[in-house]
């Protein structure tokens, strides 16, 4: 394993990217713990993040977002933390990832998303207010309106993983892990 490799992995990637399924199996591979962001701060909350945003908003749950960051952050364990779609979507939360760790950028082609999306029917942004999922152009248009909006940001990741077709967990994670080890050579 290479030096660059003993530093945290951050994992970032557009809802349905597979941060948490890939997180889990990477932290595994490298013998670290694993980490997911939304848990920890709907566990710190006792909410969904549906909840924390219909109760206290947006700009609450981001700052709690930076202060879980800098948590981790100052723990100092090797890890593999799953980031939430938009917490690198910051200034300062790119700032503090970026010093203490790697940033991996899972690029997931849209379709893919599209169909990984479609079969979760617990993501607000994706239900219409009657709780029933909206229609799968509505959902393209979604993705492609935030994607527009986060695609700097998760550009400016050190590593660019794309995922361009469908693969199964266990092979998507040996596929990250070797390009992750490719890029940091």
């Amino acid at each position: 394993m290479t030096e660059s490799l003993n530093r945290t992995i951050f994992l970032t990637g557009f809802m349905g990217s597979g941060k948490t399924m890939i997180g889990r199996q990477l932290a595994q591979m490298l013998h670290r713990s694993f980490y997911d962001l939304d848990e920890i701060i709907c566990a710190a909350h006792n909410m969904t993040v549906k909840e924390i945003f219909e109760k206290f908003g947006e700009p609450f749950f981001r700052l709690t977002e930076t202060q879980e960051l800098r948590a981790l952050v100052n723990q100092e364990i090797l890890s593999v933390v799953a980031l939430g779609g938009g917490a690198y979507c910051s200034e300062q939360n790119q700032s503090l990832l970026k010093n203490n760790g790697i940033v991996l950028f899972l690029d997931v082609k849209t379709n893919l998303l599209i169909q990984r999306l479609m079969k979760n029917t617990k993501r607000p942004l994706l239900l219409n207010s009657d709780g029933s999922m909206k229609t799968e152009v509505e959902v393209a248009a979604i993705i492609e309106d935030m994607m527009e909006k986060r695609q700097n940001w998760y550009l400016n990741a050190d590593v660019h993983v794309y995922i361009d077709k469908a693969m199964d967990k266990d092979e998507v994670s040996s596929f990250v892990y070797q390009e992750l080890k490719k890029k940091l050579t």
